[in-house]
């Protein structure tokens, strides 16, 4: 829940700068409407507590190494939005992204096989995320 609220917080944060700016910019054709953004994020912010909560509450030999890998993709979720919608900083973005995603596989790789699961959603989407920004920084 406490995930969920964050990613709300940033996303009301950001808004009134986003709708200006973002509607303006070329955009891939594959861009989603906008109203797909805030349920998409609240299933996978759903999801990632309960990896999270699955990191946490496991024992498992590589816990350590992926309790800091899940913490510094939370960090690096939490960075992408105010640099893209706030500070207009679409190449810093997409270099947040990219690490996002490595961090994500990462996780996936060295935690259990339910985590990994879990978080295959997460990537897929960060990584089509990651073609947006793409997309958007080449043609702006």
């Amino acid at each position: 829940m406490v995930l969920i609220l964050l990613g709300s917080g940033m996303g009301v944060w950001t808004g009134s700068d986003a709708s200006l700016w973002y509607n303006g910019l070329n955009r891939s054709v594959l861009t989603p409407p906008s109203v797909v953004f805030p349920v998409v994020w609240t299933v996978l912010y759903a999801l990632i507590g309960v990896c999270g909560w699955l990191i946490w509450r496991g024992t498992f030999r590589t816990q350590k190494i992926v309790k800091m890998v899940y913490m510094l993709q939370l960090v690096l979720n939490w960075m992408w939005t105010p640099l893209f919608f706030h500070y207009h900083w679409v190449g810093g973005a997409l270099a947040v992204a990219i690490m996002l995603a490595f961090t994500i596989g990462i996780v996936m790789v060295l935690a259990p096989r339910l985590v990994s699961v879990l978080m295959a959603p997460y990537l897929g989407w960060v990584l089509f995320a990651v073609y947006l920004n793409v997309y958007i920084w080449w043609y702006n």
